[in-house]
């Protein structure tokens, strides 16, 4: 299971969330970011005072590839974070 986390446009988000979803994306959230947040090297590409959101996407380990090429076609992305959850199967009671 891996978790594909970045920060983009508000005005982005949507085609994203479309594109992740043809992708294969399990779970898709959306946190919107402060203005005031210092955004460094999260840049999405923009000077102005746009709107961003925090976007992180769970997806299965084969798929994570195809996710992340979607988001980076879609969106002007300045960072990705990408990390591997450990599964642990639920045991029989």
């Amino acid at each position: 299971m891996k978790i594909i986390a970045t920060i983009l446009k508000a005005s982005e988000a949507l085609d994203v969330r479309r594109a992740v979803a043809r992708a294969g994306a399990e779970n898709f959230v959306l946190f919107p970011v402060s203005r005031r947040a210092e955004l460094n090297d999260w840049s999405c590409g923009s000077t102005d005072r746009e709107d961003h959101v925090r976007i992180e996407v769970t997806s299965a380990d084969d798929r994570s590839e195809g996710i992340l090429s979607a988001i980076m076609q879609t969106a002007h992305v300045g960072k990705i974070e990408a990390f591997t959850v450990p599964f642990f199967p639920r045991q029989a009671a």
